[in-house]
């Protein structure tokens, strides 16, 4: 997955969330798990789309379902993370993504800033 370096809090930054990248639906995306991605999901068709993110264990073997099948409506938006990679990063390092229908995604990357 591309991922767009968010610049941190100056200067202000513009991201156009209509010209998302294009889903790879035969193969899935991933991509490298910091800890500050933000996933940013479209579906843009007349009718519901389902994306899946699968959980592992985390570092005390706790696991839950993930995102299974999770149904986003038409025409409907999904923001997730920056979400914690422990119990979602894969053993490649990577998170994976897997969608139907017609969804783009836009992966954007914070720079950590903590205040």
């Amino acid at each position: 997955m591309t991922v767009r370096q968010l610049l941190g809090i100056y200067p202000a930054q513009v991201i156009n969330l209509t010209s998302g990248d294009a889903f790879d639906f035969t193969n899935g995306m991933s991509f490298v798990a910091t800890g500050r991605e933000i996933l940013v999901m479209a579906n843009l068709t007349g009718a519901n789309a389902t994306f899946t993110i699968p959980s592992t264990a985390d570092h005390h073997g706790r696991q839950d379902q993930g995102f299974q099948g999770y149904t986003f409506l038409k025409n409907g938006w999904v923001v997730l993370g920056p979400w914690y990679p422990d119990g979602w990063r894969q053993a490649d390092g990577t998170i994976w993504v897997d969608a139907t229908g017609k969804v783009s995604y836009i992966l954007l990357r914070t720079t950590g800033y903590s205040g």
